[in-house]
This record gives C-alpha cells, structure tokens and sequence, in this order.
C-alpha cells in the first residue's frame, strides 16, 4: 500500500504471522515477572479495519495461534474483540500496568 510518495506498507502473510507470533512467545518465555499478551481481534492498524487494503482477519489469527502455541503455561493471553486504537484496548492496559507495579511495590515492602 502506498502511504506516500516516500513509504510503501507491505501486509504479512498468515505464514508470516503464525512465525512472528512463535518468536514473541519465545521471547515472553524467556522474560521474568508478570507478562501479558493481549490479542486484539479487530485488528491492529488503520489499514486492517474491515474495508482496508489490509484487512485480513486470518492472517491476524495467525500471530494469535503461533503465541498460542509457544506461550509458558504462566503468561496470561487476554483475546479482546476491540481494534487496538480502541480506547478500552488502551484502558485495560494501563490498568493492568498500574495494578502489577501496585503489586510488585507491596511485594517489596514485605
């Protein structure tokens, strides 16, 4: 997709995707603390919005089932229905945020 006369986007394929989403699990895997992934299913950019030159909501599933498949039994996978410039995408982030660093500041005081 041609954003300008200096930028050309180019869509991920589903294959793409499914690998991408197999090297963030793996990478999780190997982080400490609390980790959380959230899935955004009505997509992740201006461009994917149904209509757009790169809505393809298979292609998305397909980073969520290669994280799936890859993620430790102790990461939390929260599938939202939201796009991702959806303010209650950005709301619950920050939520989750603000509580775990709560937590992790009790935690140290004990």
């Amino acid at each position: 997709y041609r954003h300008s006369q200096y930028t050309t986007l180019m869509r991920t394929s589903a294959e793409e995707n499914r690998r991408i989403g197999e090297v963030v699990a793996a990478r999780l895997n190997a982080g400490h603390g609390a980790r959380r992934v959230c899935w955004t299913g009505g997509g992740f950019s201006d461009y994917d919005r149904p209509g757009g030159p790169f809505y393809d909501p298979d292609a998305d599933l397909a980073w969520l089932r290669g994280v799936e498949g890859g993620l430790a039994w102790d990461i939390e996978l929260v599938t939202l229905n939201d796009h991702i410039n959806a303010p209650a995408v950005a709301t619950g982030a920050v939520d989750w945020m603000v509580d775990e660093l709560a937590a992790t500041t009790l935690r140290g005081r004990q």
